[in-house]
């Protein structure tokens, strides 16, 4: 009797020379083996079987020793597995941000304002959560989520289907948000920040800036997206203004605010300020143990008044060319401080501004004078050139004019970049024709670049502050400008580009690229505190390299006889901040 227990190649070689001499005779049969393999036909299919020829009763009969079933079964079985799937999908970045949102009770948060909606299996916050997700990895459209979604495990941790996460998924979840529900979450965020991470807003910086759009000019439907001046220098666009606070430490933000973009800052720091005051209320922050850090063109009698009102400190720089007095100031009367490893010339002192007594700052910025100086001297090298081209021009032609008349002319071409002060000309009369001479005095050129040039005026309520103190405080001004920066890189978590149409789904988006920023500087923080020194697009860029690999093993019927999964990753970095992240 022929027992089947391993089969081997040999044995298969063996079935296959009585399955040919089976299909030659498409009937049972006999051979001189005590053992034989047959088929029957049963409803269209052909089994086989493993039969044996005894003696009953005298007769001969076929006795069923094993059921082998299909063709496609035998050679399974002999043959072992049919075939290995692999695949292997991006999972680090989802999986570390995904957690992150988990840990910190962002998810919560939206969770709890959110409607409950439902669509393809997912709440809105869910869906503005993966959104948000895939604005930090890879800002791209909805309409491309799909076809990025599938080349990550993040639907295998949310739990959907990649193929019906659509752009109308997104309208539809998105449409169900309004400005209260955002308000709330901005408000419950700060809060979670303040308990969760022992975090006091002692120094918060405010700014602004604006993103183009390219909403069509009579698209009606849209009152946010003006025209405005442009920081990116698209004036010919329709734009929409972001105003932002962040923290000191890590840049977090703590409240946000989208408005129409033919609002200059002044007016929208004013706007903002009393959401921003009565936030503070909400979450238990004294305003006098605040100090608010922002730029020039946030200045207005009524909002110094109102901070005052509020006895909310601040920082704030002032236009040197509205205080002359200090700009024309010596710089021997500046004294040497040391802010860590540069020595920084300044002076502090008082002056009553908007109906107080202030205290004043005032330094030289070596890298601003750098810049100025640079753009005096391409200033000097034009306007001489024009000066030269006049004076050509008068000694080619017999009257040019009267001798005040080329005067103004001279004047007009050296205005401007301090040229007026460092050009000096003389308008002479010779054999009855006016003409001039110029040059450039080397003596005002070296005292305007000693004195004048570098200078910042920062304006203060922290009197009880060294000039140390205020003056690294006004310089956290540029972690805000970094943040901006940040949304603006077409990269990593931007917030161009956008397609939104509308007032209500503009807010919308630009609130899920910030949820995603959050969660991004909330990431980069345990990383950098647990001692690893890396940027906020590495971070990414490095989780990103941390792939999960799938081996399926099938059989002949396609049927998964296992599962093995494992994770690939570039170097031992990536796993460290994987690992940092997500313990």
């Amino acid at each position: 009797m022929l027992v089947f227990h391993r089969l081997n190649m040999y044995t298969l070689t063996f079935l296959n020379y009585y399955i040919n001499i089976i299909d030659f005779y498409k009937d049972i049969v006999y051979t001189n083996y005590m053992a034989t393999i047959q088929k029957k036909k049963i409803k269209g299919n052909y089994y086989w079987y493993i039969v044996e020829s005894k003696r009953v009763n005298g007769k001969p009969r076929p006795i069923v020793l094993a059921y082998l079933g299909r063709i496609e079964d035998i050679l399974s079985k002999l043959g072992g597995e049919k075939k290995i799937e692999l695949s292997s999908r991006s999972y680090g970045a989802v999986a570390s941000l995904w957690k992150t949102s988990i840990d910190n009770s962002v998810f919560d948060i939206l969770k709890k304002h959110l409607s409950s909606q439902e669509r393809d299996g997912l709440s809105v916050a869910q869906s503005l959560l993966i959104a948000a997700i895939h604005r930090v990895i890879e800002p791209a459209s909805k309409n491309a989520f799909s076809d990025w979604a599938k080349n990550t495990t993040l639907p295998e941790i949310v739990g959907f289907e990649s193929r019906r996460i659509t752009s109308q998924h997104f309208w539809d979840q998105m449409d169900t948000v309004t400005d209260k529900q955002i308000e709330n979450i901005y408000n419950d965020i700060t809060a979670m920040i303040i308990n969760k991470h022992a975090f006091m807003p002692e120094t918060l910086f405010f700014d602004s800036t604006n993103f183009f759009t390219f909403i069509d000019t009579h698209n009606e439907h849209c009152d946010i997206a003006r025209r405005g001046h442009n920081k990116q220098k698209r004036n010919d666009l329709r734009q929409f203004g972001l105003a932002m606070l962040v923290s000191k430490d890590y840049f977090i933000p703590l409240g946000c605010e989208v408005y129409r973009g033919n609002i200059n800052d002044s007016k929208m720091f004013r706007e903002y300020l009393p959401g921003l005051l009565e936030r503070f209320k909400k979450v238990g922050i004294k305003s006098k143990d605040v100090t608010i850090v922002f730029d020039k063109g946030n200045n207005s009698e009524t909002t110094f008044k109102e901070m005052d009102d509020e006895k909310l400190n601040f920082i704030a720089s002032l236009p040197v060319a509205h205080h002359k007095e200090f700009l024309e100031m010596s710089a021997d009367e500046f004294y040497d401080i040391n802010i860590g490893e540069k020595i920084i010339k300044c002076y502090k002192t008082q002056k009553m501004l908007w109906g107080k007594k202030r205290t004043i700052i005032i330094y030289i910025s070596e890298r601003l004078k750098e810049g100025q100086l640079n753009g005096v001297d391409k200033s000097l090298l034009k306007k001489m050139e024009e000066l030269g081209q006049f004076k050509e021009k008068i000694n080619l032609k017999s009257k040019m004019g009267t001798k005040k008349e080329i005067e103004n002319k001279v004047k007009r071409i050296i205005k401007g970049e301090y040229c007026e002060k460092i050009i000096d000309f003389d308008i002479k009369k010779y054999n009855g024709k006016v003409n001039f001479d110029y040059y450039i005095n080397q003596y005002k050129y070296e005292y305007i670049a000693k004195n004048i040039l570098g200078k910042r005026i920062l304006v203060t309520t922290r009197s009880d502050w060294n000039e140390k103190e205020i003056i690294e405080g006004y310089w956290g001004q540029s972690y805000i400008e970094k943040s901006f920066k940040q949304l603006k890189n077409p990269h990593v978590n931007a917030v161009r580009p956008q397609y939104h149409w509308t007032d209500q789904k503009i807010k919308v988006h630009t609130f899920c690229c910030l949820i995603g920023f959050l969660l991004m500087q909330l990431m980069h923080k345990k990383v950098i505190e647990s001692g690893i020194n890396i940027s906020r697009e590495k971070l990414i860029v490095k989780l990103s390299e941390i792939r999960k690999g799938r081996m399926v093993h099938m059989d002949a019927k396609n049927k998964k006889l296992k599962v093995e999964e494992y994770f690939e990753t570039s170097d031992e970095l990536s796993t460290l901040i994987y690992k940092t992240i997500n313990k």
